[in-house]
Order: C-alpha cells, then structure tokens, then sequence
C-alpha cells in the first residue's frame, strides 16, 4: 500500500515533465542526431577518398614491379612513351636512356579512368650493371 500511495502523491503534486521540457529534450536530441548523420556522411566520403587512392597506388605498384622485373633491354624498356590500361587505371612510362647501356630514367603517370580524377607520377632510375 506504501507504493501506491507514494505513486499517487507523486502524481497529485504535480511533479514531472512540463510539454516545454518535453518539446526542450526533442529538439536537443534532435539536433544530436543531424551532429551524428553530418558526421556519417562525411566518414563515408573519406573511406571512398582512402579507396580510390589505394586502388591507384596498388595499380601503380603492379605496373611498377613489371616494369622492374623485366630485363634492361627488354621490349617494354626501349626508349620512348608506353601506355597500358589496368583496369580503370591508364599506366602511361616514358624511357629516356640517360647514360647508354647503363642507366634510363622512367617517368610513370597513373590516371584513374572515372569520376576521380587522380594523377600519380613516379620516378625510376634502372641501371645495367655487370
């Protein structure tokens, strides 16, 4: 019985929640909730950023190392510019023979083919030494 009557005081003096304080809390949380999507939406933007350059720095890696595995006189080291498409990544080297038969230089530009409009370049130097 102790209960019910503590219940009942509490609703006969007329503490609890005005509408004010009610309407007050919606708006606070409200408004917390707006803080939380703004921030979502931009980690979502940020993880598509930090994929797009990965993507491209993996593609770059892959056309790098079978630029560098190949011999120095292999058929994808002559002099002159190369391009080759990996995926949608456009792998464009330029050779240019610094010293004869012992050093080129290679320039590699790596352009991501869509809505991102990304360059990379990369500078290499191949030496032939006996």
């Amino acid at each position: 019985m102790a209960c019910r009557d503590s219940r009942a005081n509490f609703v006969l003096s007329g503490q609890g929640f005005t509408l004010i304080e009610v309407l007050i809390a919606i708006v606070v949380f409200s408004i917390g909730l707006l803080a939380l999507s703004a921030l979502q939406s931009s980690a979502i933007r940020g993880n598509a950023g930090a994929y797009s350059i990965t993507d491209t720095t993996l593609a770059a890696s892959s056309s790098l190392e079978s630029i560098l595995s190949a011999g120095y006189f292999d058929n994808i080291l002559t002099p002159g510019s190369h391009s080759v498409q990996e995926g949608n990544h456009l792998v464009t080297y330029d050779v240019n023979e610094t010293i004869p038969n012992v050093e080129k230089k290679i320039t590699l530009r790596i352009s991501r083919m869509d809505k991102v409009r990304r360059n990379y370049i990369y500078n290499i130097v191949v030496t032939n030494i006996p």
